[in-house]
């Protein structure tokens, strides 16, 4: 079940209210807006992210991948780049200590995660790889037919 948070000023946001910004915009991106979010009154949303103010874990991810625009990270090797999969993965793990750890969900606050909510966490922070690697994967595929 999805526990109920309210929502307010978070960070650089002045208001809550899209009204409020009219004079920033105009009023037709702000009735666009208004129209579009009539369809989703009502839905329930289910945010997944480690930290409040997001924790970029499918970015880091992100860089890895990015280290060569030609060779996969199997062609490269995991490892090639000890000193980013270090600052990516010791981060991480001190994050996930915090989501799984009851002493320290007590003291940050952060509720328990089911198996269904970390399989989908770690399925959307994968996908950005998996996309890069596939496209790298594709790109040698038809140059190698090419030649």
């Amino acid at each position: 079940m999805l526990s109920r948070i309210a929502v307010g000023r978070y960070f650089c946001a002045q208001s809550t209210d899209l009204g409020a910004y009219r004079n920033l915009v105009g009023d037709a991106l702000i009735d666009e807006v208004d129209q579009l979010a009539a369809r989703l009154r009502g839905v329930r949303v289910c945010h997944q992210n480690a930290t409040a103010a997001g924790g970029g874990v499918a970015e880091l991810l992100r860089a890895l991948a990015a280290c060569s625009q030609t060779m996969t990270l199997g062609q490269l090797g995991l490892f090639s780049n000890s000193q980013l999969l270090l600052a990516i993965v010791v981060p991480r793990m001190l994050q996930v200590s915090v989501a799984v750890t009851p002493f320290e969900q007590r003291i940050f606050d952060v509720p328990a995660h089911s198996t269904i909510e970390w399989t989908v966490v770690v399925v959307l922070a994968l996908t950005p790889v998996a996309l890069i690697e596939t496209a790298k994967l594709l790109r040698q595929r038809t140059s190698w037919k090419a030649a």
